[in-house]
């Protein structure tokens, strides 16, 4: 897995040097060995450098965010000395104004770069803020 995002990475920046890549989530969100943390895969992979290979840090909410979350990736990048935008590429579970704009709102006070959510009665994501929102 390492060896795939390690040359995905490295065709597209020879391809276009300015392109954001970003690595599918590998559970940065979660440590030590749990059903969500592919029994150790994440560590296996930051050991390996896989945050060299990678422009965007990301994870999947599902759910209300939680300062924990982002806590946790932030000083884990940190600790690999990487400072990457964060995107929560995969949030759910939110229903009506009022929550949504609370966990757009949340989103930003904790760091995160970029939410989408995702929406099964429209079948697809919707991209909330980016980098250029206010």
């Amino acid at each position: 897995m390492f060896n795939f995002y390690r040359e995905n990475y490295q065709r597209l920046k020879a391809r276009d040097p300015g392109v954001a890549v970003m690595a599918t989530d590998t559970g940065l969100v979660r440590e030590g060995e749990t059903f969500f943390s592919y029994r150790g895969l994440t560590e296996d992979l930051l050991e390996l450098g896989y945050l060299r290979f990678t422009d965007i840090a990301n994870y999947h909410a599902y759910g209300p965010i939680l300062p924990a979350y982002t806590a946790v990736i932030k000083r884990r990048l940190w600790t690999w000395g990487r400072d990457l935008p964060l995107w929560d590429t995969e949030t759910g579970r939110i229903l009506g104004a009022g929550p949504l704009t609370q966990q757009c709102l949340l989103h930003r006070v904790f760091g995160v770069d970029r939410m989408f959510l995702y929406n099964h009665e429209v079948g697809g994501f919707s991209d909330f803020f980016g980098k250029d929102d206010a």
